[in-house]
C-alpha cells in the first residue's frame, strides 16, 4: 500500500489514505463557496479540535478570516445538547456569517443544525454508522 498522499487546499492538508493527489478542493473551488458557510469538521480527538482551531485562526490563514471556528469537544464545551448552544448563536440566522464546527464527537448524535451544509470527515473510520450519525445532522447534504 502506498503512502499516503497530501495536497495543501486553501491552508489545510488534506490527506487521501489511497495514496492518490486528487483531492477535491473543497474551499478552493469558487463554485462551492457559496454552500460552505457553515460546516462541520469531524476530528479524530479534543486535542486535534484545539489545535486546528489554533492553525484555522492564524495571522497568515487569510483565507479562514471570515469563519468564526467553534470548538465543540471537551469538557469546555459542555456536556450533551450544552455543546450546541455556543454553535447556534455563532451561526444566527445563517445568512450573514459563516461558522466551521470542530467536534470529534459532540453534536453527531440527535442534534440537526439546518445551516450546516457540509461536514469534512478528518478521522479514520472504523464503522459505517460513525459516517452516517453526523451527517444526518446535516439537514441539507446531498451530492456535491
Amino acid at each position: 500500500m502506498a503512502a499516503p498522499a497530501y495536497r495543501n487546499i486553501s491552508g489545510v492538508h488534506l490527506i487521501s489514505s489511497r495514496g492518490s493527489t486528487e483531492v477535491a478542493p473543497l474551499y478552493s473551488d469558487v463554485r462551492l463557496l457559496p454552500y460552505l458557510n457553515h460546516s462541520f469538521w469531524f476530528l479524530p480527538n479534543v486535542a486535534a479540535c484545539h489545535s486546528m482551531k489554533n492553525l484555522l485562526e492564524e495571522q497568515q490563514n487569510v483565507f479562514w478570516n471570515d469563519y468564526d471556528v467553534i470548538v465543540a469537544a471537551g469538557a469546555g464545551a459542555g456536556i450533551g445538547l450544552d455543546a450546541l448552544p455556543p454553535v447556534r448563536k455563532a451561526i444566527g440566522s445563517g445568512h450573514d456569517t459563516k461558522t466551521i464546527t470542530l467536534s470529534c464527537g459532540k453534536l453527531t448524535t440527535g442534534v440537526t443544525v439546518p445551516q450546516w451544509s457540509s461536514i469534512l470527515m478528518l478521522r479514520n473510520l472504523k464503522s459505517p454508522e460513525t459516517y452516517f450519525r453526523p451527517r444526518s445532522g446535516c439537514s441539507r447534504l446531498g451530492p456535491l
